[in-house]
């Protein structure tokens, strides 16, 4: 039983201080931080651990930060188009 508090308690406490800290921030940051918490478990069980990752985790790793890569890369800003109405010189004043 103890081996199972020990086990159980960590995780529910860190689990739920989280998901509340995310709760905090917008939707678009908060998946940004959370998506790559799988890298970071595959990472840190091959430091700590000594695991070996297969293939499709790090086919899983390309991905997600594949993905994150590409929604972060700034597109260059378009050059701004000149209207025709912007064109046109201003009439002369008759006087």
């Amino acid at each position: 039983m103890l081996v199972l508090a020990v086990a159980w308690i960590p995780t529910l406490v860190g689990y739920s201080l989280c998901v509340l800290w995310l709760s905090y921030l917008e939707a678009s940051t908060a998946g940004i931080i959370a998506t790559p918490a799988p890298v970071a478990a595959i990472f840190l069980a091959a430091l700590i651990l000594g695991e070996a990752g297969s293939w499709p985790q790090f086919l899983g790793v390309a991905l997600i930060l594949g993905g994150i890569v590409v929604l972060n890369v700034r597109k260059p800003p378009a050059s701004p188009r000149r209207s025709a109405a912007d064109t046109k010189l201003e009439p002369e004043s008759a006087g």
